[in-house]
């Protein structure tokens, strides 16, 4: 494994990582967020996006962090620590949804990815474990060209669940001729099954050992300029004067769990956070 020396961040949007008190085995800087929640889940408006930019660079970040976004409504936000990766730059994202639609506003948890991939450091997309395709107002935005002009690629979820799932997963790095540029890591763990990561959306199909798999590969073979984790439980939330989320979060999410389900979900959570957290070489917490 390369020497990473990433430094965590706790960009706390909904409480659903401090929960799982994983500041007990590694130092965990920790942005509080929870008081804009109402202007950043789903989609972020100005003052949400102008807001938590001031509280995040209250710390010297710079780059080659880590950073937990919460529930996979927040996954916008890597967009915001894109935009402060300094060197051009390959972002390979684990998703099982493609996050490219036709959606306003900028930030947006369904259409980050296509704003990503327009970045002008982004040199390219590499999109693996969905399992769904880009529709038709997805087409209309651009993606299809995107693909075709070799800005996106792609690896498929049931390519994942495959029994040569490296070989292909070697061969698509391989073909985005990246070896010599830094990686950004996007992880949205509704990539895997629902079985090993119960979250707020609809889950994908790998396993964690696939995930781990790949993600081994990419700190044995690259720089890491980035690392992001979102798919944690958030559970639904009430947002005051907006209505259209509160039809997002009817639809999208589960009906109200209750404490003990959340705290054997917590623990499923926690187990795969702290297993990303070795595979990128983070430091634990000295005894």
């Amino acid at each position: 494994m390369r020497c990473i020396n990433l430094k965590v961040f706790n960009l706390d949007t909904d409480g659903s990582v401090k929960r799982q008190e994983l500041y007990k085995y590694f130092n965990i800087n920790t942005v509080e967020l929870k008081d804009i929640r109402n202007n950043l889940q789903f989609y972020a408006d100005k003052r949400g996006i102008q807001e938590c930019v001031k509280r995040i660079n209250s710390y010297d970040w710079g780059s080659h962090n880590l950073y937990f976004l919460g529930s996979g409504d927040f996954h916008h936000l890597t967009l915001l620590t894109l935009e402060k990766v300094a060197t051009p730059f390959i972002l390979i994202i684990f998703d099982k949804h493609t996050d490219c639609s036709f959606l306003y506003p900028k930030y947006h948890c369904g259409n980050w990815m296509y704003y990503a991939a327009k970045l002008q450091l982004c040199e390219k997309v590499i999109h693996i474990g969905s399992t769904e395709g880009h529709g038709v107002l997805s087409r209309l935005m651009g993606i299809s060209t995107l693909v075709e002009n070799g800005r996106i690629a792609i690896l498929r979820g049931e390519e994942c669940d495959e029994p040569d799932y490296m070989d292909k997963f070697k061969r698509l790095i391989s073909e985005s001729n990246m070896e010599s540029l830094p990686v950004y890591v996007s992880i949205d763990k509704d990539v895997l099954l629902k079985s090993e990561s119960p979250c707020d959306w609809d889950n994908g199909v790998m396993s964690m050992a696939i995930l781990g798999d790949m993600l081994s590969y990419i700190t044995d073979c690259f720089e890491i300029a980035g690392v992001d984790i979102t798919g944690e439980m958030g559970g639904k939330f009430y947002y005051r004067y907006k209505p259209v989320k509160n039809i997002f979060s009817f639809f999208e999410h589960p009906s109200a769990i209750d404490k003990s389900q959340l705290f054997d979900i917590d623990i499923k959570q926690r187990a795969i956070n702290l297993e990303i957290l070795e595979i990128f070489g983070v430091k634990h917490v000295a005894n």
